[in-house]
């Protein structure tokens, strides 16, 4: 149920306010990585606060690109259709490259097709 407004979760969030707008594409020029449960008025959901902290934490401590987070995002929507990638699906980084784990597989997704990268199964 959608029960946030930007600027309350972006205190949230420990954001400035036009950070999160920027992420939900309300900014000129921002295509959104994060969409809003509502439209009008804007609001977020639950769900999407968890995608806001994901997206901060990939920024924030691993200083990974928007241009990579991007990337990524763009190769999840495509092959893993999800309205919440950020809050549904396993990332992980090593500072410079965003990684989806997927079944059996670690794909390093900021590369164009989404390298797969071959890891020993225990």
């Amino acid at each position: 149920m959608p029960s946030y407004g930007v600027v309350e979760a972006a205190l949230y969030l420990r954001l400035p306010s036009s950070t999160l707008r920027a992420w939900i594409g309300r900014q000129s020029g921002f295509e959104p990585l994060i969409f809003p449960a509502r439209e009008k008025p804007i609001t977020l959901s639950f769900i999407n606060l968890v995608e806001g902290y994901v997206l901060a934490s990939i920024r924030r401590k691993y200083r990974v690109s928007m241009n990579k987070i991007r990337k990524g995002l763009d190769f999840i929507t495509k092959n893993y259709p999800s309205q919440n990638p950020l809050a549904e699906k396993n990332f992980e980084t090593d500072g410079l490259y965003l990684f989806l784990r997927e079944a059996d597989f670690v794909y390093n997704i900021p590369r164009e097709h989404g390298q797969i990268i071959p890891e020993e199964i225990n």
